[in-house]
């Protein structure tokens, strides 16, 4: 292949630095902007490891000792490419990443002149439901990926995720300009705003007796068409107690968050979180509500989501009743498990342990177990990552769907623990799984749109299909060994390079919000922790 492998939007100049290559490096130079040979690749630097799926060897350069901020010139024979090193790569990145929610805003017209993404208002009918036969409306929310349901589980997940910003990086999500001017016209900031516009969908999905419905979509997926062309009937599937729970762990953490903004929206969230909750008490599992033929988003328990719904109920209201639930349930769910599951709408216990370890006046049993799963946790990681050719903390097992998004929140996970250590190789593994989305992989590619010329430039996303624009700060699937079986598009071949640039890949090349959601977090704390953020007399947008 002999090409350079290298984090396509920039490396931090005070960071490790490293040049990955299938081909042996010796040789290799790298020189400024005026031709000067700064670093020539030799045995003292390169290191020399074997990836086992691919049955090849993997050159790593250690290239630390850039740290002038400047995009340097990596050359080797006729081979040549960039290697950037910047103040604060983070930064572009968090926020393509976050105002891609507001470019994906279901039922408002949208005419951004930043991405030059622009449509008319969508999915304003009346929606049916499928049990009762009743019209509600379901207006508002993020389209999901590259289809335009709403979903509630990646819709509950998502919000969760964003909303740890506020633990870990404060002053980011309130001084941040998004430029879509929502701070103007709601008086809070642009990514409170935006997560509000989520959180106003999803109560609109909950029933009266604090049941929450599946999902809203139209009967089958559309054809590639813009979404205002998306006219067909509108369907709100079934109430399901997953989606209950999810929904009242997400609107108990919106009315922390926005107790100090908006205490009457934040009131209104703890009281859809408690119904929730009581629905979710009188009920056994409802596992299987009805799905139609688009998005299905089903799993085999809630007792994970209900885990997380209590964790952060009891955060909010101190409530004895919830710290009982947790004493009974915690180590049932957690116990013998050395590393912690990468939030996923299918598993969010992870949810609760940063919940709880996280945030003070916790019950300190509690919080003390939290913590140590979470350090237990990513020591394991670092292990992991350490005998990985490109530092990736995914197993050969974790390349299928949406594997970009898994190695991202294994990054949250390992920036959660440096959060409360302050470990230095904690912080080190979440940087490297950033490097590893962005381009430090077999294939030398970001999978974030947007992030230059070697990032998906044909996402499998009905928008920039219809209308030729790409939406920028999207992160799509990543490899997936069983690509080839589920969208035909993709070649048979091993894990990591089982990936194709093909708006018909959906099982590589599709994005969705909740995949976003630890690009967000990540990005958002490390440019808190090693960029030039408010917090160190800087401004994310400078």
């Amino acid at each position: 292949m002999g090409r350079f492998l290298v984090n396509r939007v920039g490396y931090a100049a005070g960071q490790p630095k490293f040049v990955y290559s299938l081909d042996p490096l010796q040789g290799a130079r790298v020189m400024s902007e005026d031709a000067t040979v700064l670093l020539t690749a030799g045995e003292k630097n390169v290191e020399m490891r074997y990836e086992q799926e691919m049955h090849t060897a993997i050159y790593r350069w250690d290239v630390s000792e850039l740290r002038r901020e400047e995009r340097y010139r990596v050359s080797r024979g006729d081979e040549d490419d960039t290697l950037r090193v910047a103040r604060d790569p983070f930064r572009e990145v968090f926020r393509l990443a976050m105002r891609s929610y507001y470019l994906q805003r279901c039922g408002q017209a949208i005419d951004d002149r930043e991405s030059g993404v622009q449509h008319a208002a969508c999915h304003l009918a009346l929606a049916t439901t499928v049990e009762e036969g009743e019209t509600r409306d379901v207006s508002g929310g993020w389209h999901d990926a590259g289809d335009y349901g709403r979903y509630m589980p990646t819709a509950g997940v998502t919000v969760g995720q964003l909303l740890l910003l506020l633990v870990l990086v404060p002053e980011l999500v309130q001084y941040c300009d998004l430029g879509t001017r929502e701070a103007e016209k709601s008086g809070i900031s642009d990514v409170l705003a935006e997560v509000r516009y989520e959180l106003d969908w999803m109560l609109r999905m909950q029933r009266s007796d604090g049941g929450v419905y599946h999902k809203v979509s139209t009967e089958r997926f559309p054809g590639m068409i813009m979404p205002e062309a998306d006219d067909g009937r509108l369907w709100v599937y079934s109430v399901a107690t997953p989606d209950t729970a999810v929904f009242a762990a997400a609107m108990a953490r919106a009315s922390r968050v926005f107790q100090a903004v908006d205490a009457r929206f934040a009131s209104q969230c703890l009281a859809a979180a408690d119904a929730a909750w009581k629905f979710l008490k009188s009920h056994e599992p409802m596992l299987h509500p009805k799905n139609g033929f688009t998005g299905s988003y089903l799993t085999k328990s809630d007792a994970d989501e209900r885990l997380w719904a209590a964790a952060e109920l009891f955060l909010s209201t101190r409530e004895q009743e919830f710290q009982e639930y947790l004493r009974q349930q915690w180590d049932a769910m957690f116990s013998g498990q050395a590393v912690l599951v990468p939030i996923n709408w299918e598993d969010v216990s992870t949810m609760a342990v940063l919940a709880l370890a996280l945030e003070d006046g916790v019950d300190v049993a509690l919080q003390e177990k939290a913590k140590q799963s979470l350090i237990v946790s990513a020591e394991h990681l670092v292990s992991r990552i350490n005998r990985h050719p490109f530092g990736c903390a995914l197993l050969p097992g974790e390349y299928r769907w949406a594997s970009a998004k898994t190695a991202l929140a294994y990054g949250v996970n390992l920036a959660a623990a440096h959060y409360l250590t302050k470990r230095p190789e904690f912080l080190l593994g979440a940087v490297r799984q950033w490097d590893y989305v962005l381009g430090c992989n077999p294939l030398g590619r970001s999978w974030v749109t947007g992030t230059g010329p070697d990032s998906p430039q044909h996402p499998h996303h009905r928008y920039v299909v219809a209308s030729g624009i790409m939406i920028p700060g999207l992160l799509v699937g990543g490899p997936n060994a069983q690509a080839h079986q589920q969208d035909g598009i993709v070649p048979e071949t091993v894990g990591p390079l089982a990936y194709v640039d093909d708006e018909r890949a959906y099982a590589v090349n599709e994005p969705a919000i909740d995949y976003n959601a630890p690009l967000v977090v990540l990005a958002g704390y490390l440019h808190g922790v090693l960029g030039q953020g408010r917090e160190n007399g800087g401004n994310v947008n400078d």
